[in-house]
């Protein structure tokens, strides 16, 4: 696996990037702006709802979705499910600066298993793949923890990492306090 650390930011355009984003979608408007300025196409899942104990009252992903559309301002496409052939199809045709929000994750027991087969259909979703959910971290899920095995090229907290290599340069020749 190579690590977002090893490729130049200038690789991205035209990448579909899987970001595993905060429920709150306002925390992930950052990292989702940043990458649309590559362009790259952008494939979001995230947990909404309770978690696996409350599956009953855990909400789809259209509202989130419809929030996300107006604070980017553009469109997002709502996908109906999280994986299968309807979905690779969506994310295979997709054009640079086009966003897809996958099912609530929540709804799968692959995912909350971390089942390998499971991350590996995420994974097959992506090029590069982006843990911006903080809220999950403390989760094994397949999203967040088996996907990192197949997707080519792995991150979290990218905008950490976005911001690093920006001003490395001009910060190489500050002087250094101890």
């Amino acid at each position: 696996m190579t690590t977002f650390d090893h490729i130049a930011l200038d690789h991205l355009r035209g990448a579909r990037i899987f970001v595993l984003i905060d429920p709150d979608v306002r925390q992930g408007v950052p990292t989702i702006r940043a990458l649309l300025d590559k362009p790259v196409r952008l494939v979001l899942g995230t947990h909404l709802g309770k978690g696996p104990r409350n599956l009953a009252e855990s909400p789809r992903s259209d509202e989130f979705a419809r929030e996300l559309s107006q604070l980017v301002g553009r469109p997002v496409r709502k996908l109906d499910q999280a994986i299968g052939a309807a979905v690779t199809r969506a994310v295979m045709e997709m054009n640079e600066g086009d966003i897809v929000v996958l099912e609530n994750l929540n709804f799968y027991p692959g995912e909350l298993q971390n089942e390998a087969d499971f991350a590996r259909q995420l994974a097959s979703l992506c090029d590069v793949y982006i843990d911006d959910a903080f809220e999950a971290a403390h989760r094994a899920l397949a999203s967040n923890v088996g996907i990192t095995r197949w997707a080519p090229i792995s991150a979290a907290d990218w905008l950490r990492i976005l911001f690093e290599k920006q001003n490395a340069a001009r910060m190489s020749g500050c002087p250094k306090t101890s």
